[in-house]
């Protein structure tokens, strides 16, 4: 009996080691095509007809490339409100992922922005073109009840958010600028 439960187990952890290396396989495949000149193009608008699909606003996104330590970098990524004006370009931004305390449920971000414009433009309504650009495509469900106190929370860390160089411009109603800025660093960390 002990001699056929051992063979069993002994089997279960085989597969799942196979399972493990080809998810691992799959992962890096799909990581390096990714990276690829032939995929970079196609996984770019993948990720833009996802995006167009869940907001109002058009994405347009020159290309995705996966970084050595597993981050991510979106080149040429422009977002532009219903009415085709734009309201946010990031010539490139890269974002990581520190899973170093996913015990603790707890995950890490690393976002860095290099030369982002954020042009806002106060609609007639008093809404933003940058908030009609972003809102989503269907209406949020109904608020779920709050959770039990004995279920676990997540915690969901800025590690560090790094923008170089940035502008900013948000006019009134009438198109006159009342916010501008640019040259604008900034280093932050944050929590949610």
């Amino acid at each position: 009996m002990r001699r056929a439960l051992a063979a069993v187990v002994l089997a279960a952890g085989r597969v799942l080691l196979a399972a493990g290396a080809a998810l691992s396989l799959l992962l890096g495949a799909g990581a390096l095509y990714a990276s690829s000149a032939a995929g970079r193009p196609r996984v770019a608008a993948a990720l833009v007809r996802l995006a167009d699909r869940e907001i109002e606003g058009r994405v347009e996104l020159a290309g995705v490339a996966v970084l050595p330590g597993g981050g991510v970098e979106l080149e040429g990524l422009e977002v532009f409100d219903p009415d085709g004006h734009l309201v946010l370009r990031l010539p490139r931004a890269r974002l990581s992922a520190d899973l170093t305390r996913l015990r603790a449920r707890e995950i890490g971000l690393v976002l860095e922005l290099d030369e982002p414009a954020l042009l806002v433009d106060t609609e007639r309504d008093g809404s933003t073109s940058l908030a009609r650009a972003f809102a989503p495509t269907r209406p949020a469900a109904p608020a779920a009840p709050a959770p039990p106190p004995w279920r676990p929370t997540w915690t969901l860390r800025l590690t560090r958010l790094t923008v170089r160089s940035g502008r900013v411009a948000w006019r009134d109603r009438a198109g006159a600028l009342r916010v501008g800025a640019s040259g604008l660093d900034l280093d932050a960390t944050g929590a949610l």
